[in-house]
């Protein structure tokens, strides 16, 4: 189901919402079975809400999940997956940028 959300964000904002995110806030380090983990640091994350919607902008966790990840072969514990869900309170602007 998709949400028409272009009457709460300028067209600024919808543009940079639909860009790839800068590979310079990806980080990477080396996880289990010669594997490369991806991710985004939370200060990065919060610092480019506040890049799109201000510093007025307010982030509050809502649900935080944490999975162990199991190799299916051994067993073994090859890493941790963390997921949040958060809810951004902004104030509307009534200008473009």
């Amino acid at each position: 189901m998709s949400t028409d959300i272009s009457h709460v964000f300028t067209t600024w904002q919808l543009q940079e919402l639909d860009k790839s995110l800068d590979p310079r806030f990806v980080s990477s380090r080396k996880g289990g079975g010669n594997t490369t983990l991806k991710y985004i640091e939370g200060h990065d994350a919060i610092d480019q809400a506040n890049r799109l919607f201000g510093r007025e902008t307010g982030i509050s966790p809502t649900a935080c999940e944490q999975k162990v990840l199991l190799d299916p072969m051994t067993g073994e514990a090859v890493g941790i997956a963390y997921k949040a869900q958060v809810e951004l309170r902004t104030r509307l602007r009534c200008t473009d940028h």
